[in-house]
C-alpha cells in the first residue's frame, strides 16, 4: 500500500514533498533543504514506500540482499535518509552493518477472525452498552468529517495540524475514489463522533486516518469495522503505531498483537552531517 505511487503522490502533495521512484527501491518522499537532499516520510505515513522482497539470511550475511542494495543506492542519491521498514521486513541487519542508525518502533495487529472475543472486557462492555445509540455508516463522502475529528483531536492535545485540512481531505477523498480505502463514520443523533479512513490492500487494512470525540464512539466503530472489513476479505488490521502510551493502550484493548518494526536513519553527505550535528547541539 505505502509504496503505491498513487498513495505516495497524494501524500507528497499534502506535505509539499517530491516523489522519488526507482524499480529496486520503491516510491519515496524527499525534499531539499538548502544543499541537503533528504528522504522523509510523507504526512500520516507509518511505513516507507519500499518494495522489498523476502530476505534470505544467506544473502543478508553476504551483503547481497535487496535491503543492502537499497541502502547503497540511497547513500549515493541522498545526503540524509529516514526509513520506516514495514513490519514484514524483520531483518534490518543489512542497514546496521552499513552504518545506519536502527531502532525499534511498534504497532498493533488485530485479527479480524478473533473478533471481539479478543478484546478487553471493558471494550466489549462499551459496545454492548452503547452500540444501539450509534449508527456506523460507510460513506466515502464523509472524509471531510474524519479530518475534522482528527483536527479536533490535535487541538485537544494542544497541537496544530502541520498541513491544511483541505489538502488532507483532498488526499483522503482521492484515495477513496481510487478504491484504496474505506471510510467509516459513527453517528449519534446525526453527528459524527468517530471516523476512520482505512486503507485496504487485499487481506490487510490499515487504521490510517482516525479521529473521535472522547467517549465510546471509536470502540463502537471498530466493532462494526471488524464485520465490514471482514466481509471484504480483510484478515488483519494494522493499527498504525503503538508508540504513544495512551493511544497504545486503546489499541491493546482491541486485542492487538504487538509487532515491532524498524526505523533507520543515515546521514551520508558532509553537509547533512553538519546540519544534523547543529540540530543536536540546539536540542541540548
Amino acid at each position: 500500500m505505502f509504496s503505491d505511487p498513487r498513495y505516495v503522490r497524494a501524500m507528497c502533495k499534502v506535505g509539499s514533498l517530491q516523489v522519488y521512484e526507482h524499480e529496486e527501491v520503491g516510491t519515496l518522499a524527499w525534499r531539499k533543504r538548502g544543499p541537503v537532499r533528504e528522504v522523509v516520510l510523507p504526512p500520516f505515513t507509518p511505513f516507507s514506500g519500499l518494495t522489498i522482497p523476502a530476505l534470505a539470511e544467506t544473502d543478508v550475511h553476504g551483503s547481497r540482499d535487496p535491503l543492502n542494495r537499497v541502502a547503497r543506492h540511497l547513500d549515493q542519491e541522498f545526503d540524509r535518509v529516514r526509513l520506516h521498514l514495514p513490519p514484514e521486513a524483520t531483518d534490518a541487519r543489512a542497514l546496521q552493518w552499513a552504518g545506519w542508525q536502527v531502532s525499534p518502533l511498534y504497532t498493533y495487529l488485530i485479527s479480524v477472525a478473533a473478533g471481539q472475543a479478543a478484546w478487553s472486557s471493558g471494550s466489549r462492555r462499551a459496545v454492548r452498552k452503547e452500540a444501539s445509540t450509534f449508527q456506523v455508516v460507510e460513506d466515502a463522502g464523509r472524509a471531510q468529517e474524519v479530518v475534522r475529528l482528527v483536527l479536533d483531536g490535535y487541538e485537544r492535545n494542544g497541537r496544530a495540524l502541520a498541513f491544511s485540512s483541505h489538502s488532507v481531505t483532498e488526499a483522503a477523498s482521492g484515495l477513496l475514489e481510487a478504491g484504496l480505502g474505506r471510510c467509516l463514520v459513527a453517528l449519534r443523533d446525526g453527528q459524527a463522533e468517530a471516523g476512520v479512513v482505512f486503507l485496504v490492500d487485499g487481506p490487510r487494512a490499515w487504521y490510517w486516518l482516525a479521529g473521535s470525540k472522547p467517549g465510546p464512539a471509536m470502540t463502537v466503530l471498530m466493532a462494526s469495522a471488524l464485520e465490514k472489513l471482514g466481509a471484504l476479505g480483510v484478515t488483519d488490521i494494522d493499527m498504525v503505531g503503538a508508540n504513544t502510551a495512551t493511544i497504545a493502550e486503546f489499541k491493546r484493548r482491541l486485542g492487538g498483537r504487538l509487532v515491532p518494526y524498524w526505523a533507520a536513519t543515515r546521514s551520508t553527505g558532509l553537509v547533512a552531517r553538519g546540519v544534523a550535528a547543529l540540530a543536536a547541539l540546539r536540542g541540548r
